[in-house]
């Protein structure tokens, strides 16, 4: 008789013991932990979250990290819904189609391995842009171009914000915020969409989605409304340190099991 998990990709085929119980603590942890930096910061959920769960078990990354993510970006939406730029984030999220498109086949193809390489190599890309003090020019080129690698990059890693984040830099942060926060709403929902299309979701991971989700907002919602705690240049530093720290350790882990 086929076994259930053969229908899956290899990516997200599961023992029938599912996750320990100190995986999923940890997986809360992470997810709390990056979900209140988004709400501080205004970023934290993808690249700081993403690598770290990966380490934990891949069956985190990419569908429950976007499936959780859409619920922290639809609070942002809220929180910043004057600031919004309609026209460009519309232009952003024409390219986010065929990069989504793309992303949703690697997922389904590439084993855990594999992906465990493009999340590390996501994350220390988005240390590098994030780290440039270049303002590019927003044009809608540039942002159906940035539209595409991000939903490349959120498809394939559940870490789409450092092309989104690089092309709205020297905008007004509460601009910023909220193109941010509509792109990533809408985009995720594509991602989901298109995983879901291929076959790459599976029950436990909508379960896991489902229980976790309320972690996020709590989360989001207690960094929203830290007192005194500022996006400024140390912990900027941090995060990113954190970010590659975790990136390269991943890495290395799939390197070697790619290798092995």
């Amino acid at each position: 008789m086929e076994d259930a998990n053969s229908k899956l990709s290899p990516s997200f085929a599961r023992p029938a013991a599912g996750l320990t119980l100190l995986q999923f603590i940890a997986a809360a942890g992470i997810i709390g932990f990056g979900s209140y930096l988004t709400g501080a910061l205004g970023f934290g959920i993808g690249m700081i979250a993403a690598p770290l769960l990966m380490l934990v078990d891949p069956v985190f990354v990419p569908a429950p990290i976007l499936i959780i993510s859409t619920a922290v970006t639809v609070l942002g939406i809220i929180r910043d819904r004057t600031e919004i730029d309609f026209k460009g984030s519309g232009w952003a999220l024409a390219g986010r189609v065929p990069g989504t498109a793309v992303g949703a086949i690697g997922v389904a193809a590439f084993s855990a391995p594999v992906l465990g390489l493009a999340v590390s190599l996501s994350v220390l890309f988005g240390v590098l842009m994030s780290s440039l003090d270049l303002v590019p020019r927003r044009n809608s080129r540039a942002l159906f171009l940035a539209g595409a690698l991000s939903g490349l990059m959120s498809t394939l890693a559940a870490i789409g914000g450092p092309p989104m984040v690089f092309i709205w830099q020297g905008a007004p942060l509460a601009q910023r915020r909220a193109a941010l926060a509509v792109f990533f709403t809408a985009g995720s929902v594509m991602s989901v969409g298109a995983l879901l299309a291929v076959g790459a979701i599976d029950r436990l991971q909508l379960m896991i989605s489902a229980v976790l989700a309320p972690v996020a907002v709590a989360s989001y919602l207690l960094g929203v409304f830290t007192p005194g705690f500022r996006h400024d240049a140390a912990t900027k530093l941090a995060a990113l340190a954190l970010c590659t720290f975790a990136g390269l350790v991943l890495l290395a882990k799939s390197i070697l099991a790619i290798h092995w």
